[in-house]
């Protein structure tokens, strides 16, 4: 078994490690929701807070113990409602949540026994066996693991987009060190063009996702992308000088603009990203120019070529960068996983 998060080799007290820090920092975002906002949508064509609590031990029981090991779950109903998210195709078909789903008391109790089970299996049971697909390589155990550490992306950008009201004020769940970066430090730099390599093999890399296949080398123009993402700051002087709407999940407190997040802090760098291919802006705006673009995003392609291609991170992304990149970016066109 083999996992480029673990480079020094797979142990089961190391799945099991990484088991009960998914699960800890998953309680943490559960407990982000104030509690009558459990049936809330905060996407309205998503589903709601309380399947996603119910999902993630869920799947993992259905993937692990009843898939892959062939024994029997806790919960057959449970196991099905919270099976895959079946998202609604308008506002106008969302049911009742009290019709549908069950108290969070109950849903809880499950993913105490879940737990349990599941950190049993992964010390002591059978995870790795080439005559069962799903435990070729231990897939099944590493699915599981990265399917916690997803929905937990999925979750924030969820709660994102909630009311303040509808949330419990805390402490951010890791703690960023402040970055000072001085105008040398958040300029651009330019990559020739070349090609790069994205997606994996499965002999070198046998556990992925589906859309993580193939290895293929791909061309790429030459192209400028900032070293830095674009922060708050950046983002409050191109409203200032554009007119631009503030994003819904900043507040104005009397005369200053107030965020949910300090003013040096670093956007997401899917969402904010500055680069540019010749003279167009690759995302919504320049930072040094203040200027909208309708262009599109820096690809992949971009990201790696950046951060490991022709001219490695050391040079186009600093050690201090939030760009910086650890893992090989790969291909997304595929649609598997978008159901579960």
């Amino acid at each position: 078994m083999k996992h480029q998060s673990l480079p020094a080799g797979v142990s089961r007290q190391a799945l099991v490690d990484w088991f009960r820090e998914g699960r800890q920092r998953t309680k943490e975002i559960f407990a982000i929701p104030t509690a009558d906002a459990y049936y809330d949508r905060p996407i309205p064509l998503r589903n709601p807070i309380v399947f996603y609590e119910g999902h993630l031990p869920a799947f993992s029981i259905n993937t692990l113990i009843k898939l892959a090991f062939q024994r029997e779950g806790i919960d057959e109903q449970f196991e099905v409602l919270f099976a895959r998210g079946i998202d609604p195709d308008s506002p106008d078909a969302v049911k009742d949540p009290a019709s549908v789903w069950p108290a969070r008391a109950n849903v809880l109790a499950y993913g105490v026994t879940a737990d349990a089970l599941l950190e049993h299996a992964l010390m002591h049971g059978e995870i790795e066996d080439d005559r069962v697909p799903q435990l070729r390589g231990g897939e099944a155990a590493l699915a599981i693991l990265e399917h916690e550490q997803m929905h937990q992306e999925t979750l924030l950008y969820m709660l994102h987009n909630m009311p303040y009201e509808r949330k419990n004020a805390r402490h951010p769940l890791v703690d960023a060190p402040e970055r000072r970066l001085t105008a040398a430090g958040r300029g651009s730099v330019s990559i020739s063009a070349g090609s790069v390599t994205l997606g994996a093999d499965r002999a070198e890399d046998p556990f992925g996702w589906d859309n993580e296949y193939p290895k293929q080398r791909v061309g790429v123009d030459a192209f400028t992308i900032d070293r830095c993402n674009v922060t708050n700051a950046d983002y409050l002087a191109f409203m200032h000088a554009t007119g631009a709407k503030h994003p819904h999940f900043w507040i104005r407190r009397g005369r200053r603009q107030a965020k949910n997040a300090a003013n040096r802090g670093a956007m997401s760098c899917r969402t904010r990203l500055v680069a540019t291919s010749g003279s167009r802006a690759g995302s919504r705006y320049r930072s040094d120019r203040f200027r909208p673009e309708q262009a599109p995003g820096a690809s992949s392609t971009w990201w790696e070529m950046a951060g490991s291609g022709r001219q490695r991170c050391s040079t186009a992304f600093p050690a201090s960068s939030p760009c910086r990149r650890t893992r090989s970016t790969r291909p997304t066109s595929s649609t598997a996983n978008t159901t579960s």
